[in-house]
């Protein structure tokens, strides 16, 4: 339970407007869900005339001031960092972005959810993380249960997958020698 996330909201040019950490279930089925149940129908709306204030927001930063608001994941367990932090211990990264229509009002919410996963150099075990994202799209359509039984895999898929990757960088490495000794000649 110690999975560690950060949350990132962006403006509408693609810009930081705040870094959220968490320090404890930031995994999908605990951080990943609390997202969808807190932002959950929101719009990004410039007009007032909304009928709902609760799930409106007149920016993207507005929207943001209302997720620290309404965030309750517990005392010391949640900061805000400084914008444009990253490689804070994370194992998960939420981007929280506005999907624009035309006319770039009312504004659904996207969600983009990033996680590390071991890149193998055809060593046993992995030389680097490379983030990858395993989700992205509608904040209101996404399933954390979904999402984590499409990315996760038993110990035996990992082994068999870690096998391949290491017999594919094998290959290239051979082929490679094998194109440098031909070019030689």
């Amino acid at each position: 339970m110690g999975v560690k996330s950060l949350t990132i909201v962006l403006d509408d040019e693609g810009r930081d407007i705040c870094v959220l950490s968490r320090s404890i279930d930031g995994d999908l089925t605990g951080h990943g869900d609390d997202l969808k149940r807190l932002l959950r129908g929101h719009l990004i709306t410039r007009e007032s005339r909304s009928k709902d204030h609760h799930k409106v927001a007149f920016s993207m930063g507005h929207l943001a001031v209302t997720l620290i608001k309404d965030s309750k994941w517990g005392i010391g367990f949640f900061k805000l960092l400084p914008c444009g932090t990253r490689d804070y211990g994370e194992e998960y990264i939420y981007t929280v972005y506005p999907r624009h229509t035309a006319s770039k009002t009312p504004s659904l919410l996207n969600l983009r959810i990033e996680t590390l996963f071991p890149e193998y150099t055809g060593t046993d075990s992995p030389k680097n993380h490379t983030w990858t994202v395993i989700y992205d799209g509608l904040l209101d359509e996404f399933n954390p249960n979904e999402v984590q039984a499409q990315w996760e895999c038993s110990e035996d898929e990992l082994d068999q997958l870690v096998d391949t990757e290491i017999a594919l960088a094998a290959s290239a490495t051979a082929s490679s020698h094998l194109r440098i000794r031909t070019r030689g000649r």
